[in-house]
């Protein structure tokens, strides 16, 4: 995660002990990033015909969509003209995403029957959610 640029996106005076200071608002590009598989004693993807199949399936379809971008939608196309988008951020995005579903899914069937099973499923989908990176917000678009 080399590539995490920040931008302000809003400037205030305010008051604060009895002086002027600046609040920035800020907004991020963060590339994604790879996740780990948990592990279990129940499932493994490694050995499961199923999650191996459907990992090489979703990884050719995902493939394809990638590549696409980032002139896959409006919304993403806007990226191919700022000079903090570099696409090599994103090589092996279809592969990672790919590989995210299927961690996802062993994660909660190694997890559900555990006493603490909401928090560890929550953790993990906020950890894969985050991996998938952040686009600026406001005027950068």
């Amino acid at each position: 995660m080399n590539n995490i640029r920040y931008f302000v996106e809003k400037v205030d005076k305010v008051k604060y002990c009895g002086g002027d200071f600046l609040q920035l608002t800020v907004t991020q590009f963060k590339p994604p990033f790879q996740t780990k598989p948990t592990t279990g004693e129940k499932h493994d993807y490694k050995t499961c015909e199923n999650c191996l199949s459907s990992l090489v399936k979703l990884k050719i379809s995902l493939q394809n969509k990638y590549e696409e971008f980032p002139h896959c939608c409006k919304f993403h196309s806007n990226l191919a003209s700022k000079d903090f988008f570099h696409k090599i951020d994103f090589k092996d995005a279809h592969i990672h995403t790919a590989e995210k579903i299927i961690f996802t899914y062993q994660h909660i069937i190694n997890t559900i029957d555990t006493d603490n099973w909401k928090e560890e499923i929550s953790n993990y989908i906020e950890y894969t959610v985050e991996s998938f990176g952040k686009m600026p917000k406001g005027k950068l678009w």
